[in-house]
């Protein structure tokens, strides 16, 4: 922990100061003023108010429904409190001699996974016109760990309706990002659209061992613009954590130490490194705190709200409609027999006599007959179709079970992702936001690590989305646009592309290959090569690049040249559509 404050004079050029040293000679702030949208707690003790908020935020509607998205998707549904009754009723006894079929009907998982897979099932790509900036993004960030990371904060996000990413530094000082489900994290937001973090608090469990005995502690982490203050869970409510009771900076960084040059009146003079006695430069931790909370939110939309919230009912009804089908069949038989005249006492003894004899006795007058019990199903077959079409329309995925997922041209295709690319066309919005946050961080430890700011570069990434489409359509479009769109848009849109960088290489080296070729053809043929000087013993062959058009033997050299080109640009053309 820093001993003493001052002001940071590192500039990072990051959009302003990212990092202020944390001050220890200033008392501990202990109220802080909350204004924001979502919660009213003006000159609230911090201490107290993470009392307050976990007893609120434990027990909210806003919480439940998080915890339920994720039971949902995990196949634990409403339909496993199913129990049956005597005479069909709840007020009668429970009856455990009853079929109690429990069928699931997973709609919850299905969409979440249909959504998710559709936008992130390839990997993004990231575009960017600084290609160094570029490579460093793809090879020391965005690898395919941290890609899988971004897809399941995301398929968290669905089912939750928001996940978040909290940024730190390691022990070994590399930088990190740690997923945290949305129902442990209480945000305040400075603004009503949700874009700026007044405070947060983290609460979370670990399972502590003391000898054989196992303890659960719950923990809360209080982050503020100053730093973040810790708490542990006791039988009196949550207090500061003992070992670590004032505020700490997010991360720490080795400082080298100053010293000035003064001379004979006190003038400083220089100011150098202090040494040790090697002459190496003496290095001390310094607290720090990011200019931002170093949160980073990923919602499934505006609301915030999970998946769950928009198909809970057709599914519960679905699962309930099925599981009384299956009761019916296995309780109730065919036929029912009746008995007219019976000469026995119980029906147990008939029953017993009619497995054992195969025959019964009953009086002169008496008969036996059957009762047709017949179970038509169709009607419950009309209604379950009727409710899962409905579950994919307001949940907007994609039933695969329509009538008319059939062969289909482009356009008809469109037509049946249509609610499912309105859905994830605002996820992306959302996944755009969460990137532009996610790089801020990233772009802080560049700068820290390799001195180059990249905060001003735009950097976009794309999603190359997994949908069902007309391919044949799609490249004649893609052929069609040459003329009016760079191929560097294009190419990501290609249906055969995966890994745009990829491709650009192979399109790269493919050109070389072909160039190398065209040369050796022209040097067969006695022209020079395009890197090569004519030769100076010859005055009748020319440079072409340089070639008046008024000298005779300029125009058949040039004329080879730019055949040339034109095969090479058609060549370009070719491995940039069909790669």
């Amino acid at each position: 922990m820093p001993k003493s404050k001052k002001r940071s004079m590192l500039n990072n050029n990051l959009g302003g100061d990212q990092i202020v040293y944390l001050d220890d000679e200033q008392k501990q702030i202990e109220k802080d003023t909350i204004e924001t949208y979502n919660v009213s707690a003006n000159d609230i003790e911090v201490d107290k108010l993470v009392q307050k908020v976990y007893s609120e935020f434990e027990n909210s509607d806003e919480r439940k429904l998080m915890l339920e998205g994720i039971k949902y998707y995990d196949n634990e549904s409403e339909i496993d409190k199913k129990k049956r009754y005597d005479h069909c009723g709840t007020d009668s006894a429970e009856n455990d001699k009853l079929s109690n079929a429990k069928v699931h009907k997973n709609f919850m998982r299905k969409m979440t996974r249909q959504k998710v897979n559709t936008l992130l099932g390839k990997p993004y790509s990231i575009d960017t016109d600084d290609e160094t900036y570029k490579q460093i993004l793809e090879d020391e960030y965005f690898d395919k760990y941290m890609y899988r990371k971004v897809f399941n904060t995301c398929k968290e996000a669905i089912k939750e309706g928001i996940n978040w990413l909290n940024a730190y530094y390691d022990e070994n000082g590399v930088l990190q990002f740690r997923r945290v489900p949305g129902n442990q994290v209480k945000a305040f937001w400075i603004d009503r659209e949700h874009t700026k973090i007044a405070q947060l608090i983290h609460y979370y469990d670990i399972e502590v061992f003391k000898g054989e005995e196992k303890k659960i502690t719950t923990y809360a982490d209080y982050y503020s613009q100053n730093g973040v203050i810790h708490y542990i869970k006791g039988d009196n409510g949550f207090e500061r954590d003992s070992e670590r009771p004032k505020e700490e900076g997010n991360f720490t960084l080795m400082i080298p130490q100053t010293e000035d040059i003064v001379n004979d009146k006190g003038e400083i003079v220089e100011t150098t490194y202090k040494l040790d006695e090697d002459n190496n430069i003496i290095f001390e931790p310094q607290q720090m705190v990011w200019d931002r909370i170093p949160w980073i939110p990923l919602k499934y939309n505006e609301e915030e709200t999970s998946l769950l919230k928009y198909i809970r009912s057709y599914q519960d009804t679905y699962e309930s409609l099925i599981s009384t089908m299956v009761d019916i069949v296995q309780d109730i038989p065919n036929a029912i027999k009746y008995f007219k005249g019976y000469g026995g006492t119980d029906l147990a003894e008939l029953t017993r006599n009619i497995a054992q004899y195969r025959a019964i006795l009953v009086d002169t007058d008496g008969d036996v007959g059957s009762l047709n019990t017949e179970f038509n199903g169709s009607t419950f077959g009309e209604l379950l179709d009727r409710l899962r079409k409905d579950a994919y329309e307001d949940g907007a995925g994609v039933d695969m079970q329509n009538d008319n997922t059939g062969d289909k041209s482009g356009v008809g295709l469109k037509f049946l992702y249509s609610d499912l690319d309105l859905d994830l066309e605002e996820l992306e919005q959302e996944m755009d936001v969460f990137f532009e946050w996610l790089l801020w961080f990233v772009d802080y430890d560049i700068n820290l690590k390799h001195h180059q700011d990249y905060s001003d570069v735009e950097v976009t990434f794309n999603f190359n989305k997994t949908t069902i489409i007309d391919e044949g359509e799609l490249i004649d479009m893609i052929n069609n646009s040459r003329d009016m769109i760079p191929d560097k848009i294009l190419l990501p849109k290609h249906p055969f592309v995966e890994d745009v960088t990829a491709v650009e290489e192979a399109i790269e080296e493919q050109e070389a290959e072909e160039q190398k070729k065209l040369e050796e053809q022209m040097k067969a043929f006695g022209n020079q090569g395009f890197n090569q000087n004519p030769p100076a013993n010859n005055a009748n062959i020319s440079n072409p690049t340089t070639q008046k058009s008024g000298n005779s033997n300029a125009n058949p050299n040039k004329t080879t040249l730019n055949q040339g080109n034109e095969e090479k640009k058609d060549k370009k053309a070719g491995s940039n559509v069909n790669s």
